[in-house]
């Protein structure tokens, strides 16, 4: 059974070696380390010297060659650097693809962020349909990242595939990316925007993931838009931004909570006065 389910959820796209060849040629490809001696990860870097940096979990049917584009109008219209990458089997990420692979992977070019110097309250973590999985599970693992964005997030692999939550729960141990149960421990800001007429993954699963998250912001339903094509609404990188910009002034927030804070309970310590003794002549 969890073959299967696996067989439902993760669905790389065949790619000819030119293309792969193309990829690997980009000014913008890295190889992130996969660490415990496993293969690299295959990721899209673009670095624009901004305070926050987008993690960007891509969805089932796509690889880094899909979204390129993508990742580098967010770049450039949210002013903020972005790192996306493969899941194993994906593109040039070699080895298999499981449920336990692709987090293991967000959270290797976690730390791949921090090793290039990002703060982690400077990261936004994104993931777009099966990507909400990775996306939070590191969430639910990190909790001074500045914010993350659902983009038609899944409440569980099974509960989209099947479309019925009681046989989903029947079979939950068989089911993947239980963003359901998870999503109650992210305790960072959270958006969710979802097209209301999205027949992949239904706008009822992002409704409910913004209903549980504890820290969710105002939702984003967007009218006339399905799975595949929010990222061409007019107001995208708007409410993007919008969100973005909370994010970097919580940040800013908190820092100075924190240096005030400390310079309340500071001590500063005195040498003590010498006494004056008069004695009589």
């Amino acid at each position: 059974m969890g073959a299967t389910v696996s067989g439902l959820a993760f669905l790389p796209p065949v790619r000819s070696p030119q293309e792969l060849q193309e990829l690997r040629e980009s000014p913008n490809f890295i190889l992130v380390a996969g660490g415990d001696d496993e293969e690299p990860i295959a990721a899209l870097y673009f670095d624009r010297g901004a305070s926050v940096t987008v993690l960007y979990s891509h969805g089932n049917a796509e690889d880094l060659i899909d979204v390129h584009d993508q990742l580098q109008n967010l770049a450039q219209e949210l002013d903020v650097n972005v790192l996306g990458y493969d899941y194993r089997s994906y593109g040039l990420s070699r080895g298999d693809c499981d449920e336990a692979a692709c987090c293991h992977a967000v959270r290797a070019c976690f730390s791949h962020l921090l090793l290039r110097g990002a703060d982690p309250d400077g990261v936004v973590l994104m993931g777009r349909s099966l990507g909400s999985g990775p996306t939070v599970d590191l969430a639910t693992r990190e909790s001074s990242i500045a914010g993350v964005v659902l983009q038609s997030p899944v409440l569980s692999i099974l509960r989209t595939a099947l479309g019925s939550c009681a046989v989903a729960r029947a079979m939950r141990k068989a089911d993947l990316f239980d963003n359901a149960e998870k999503i109650s421990a992210v305790s960072c800001p959270v958006f969710v925007l979802h097209g209301v007429d999205d027949r992949i993954v239904p706008h009822s699963h992002g409704a409910e993931i913004g209903r549980l998250a504890p820290n969710s912001v105002r939702h984003w339903w967007v009218e006339g838009c399905g799975h595949n094509n929010l990222h061409h609404h007019a107001d995208y990188y708007r409410k993007l931004k919008e969100f973005i910009k909370f994010a970097e002034a919580r940040m800013r927030r908190r820092k100075q909570e924190t240096v005030q804070a400390f310079a309340r309970n500071m001590m500063v310590l005195a040498k003590p006065a010498e006494k004056l003794v008069i004695t009589a002549m």
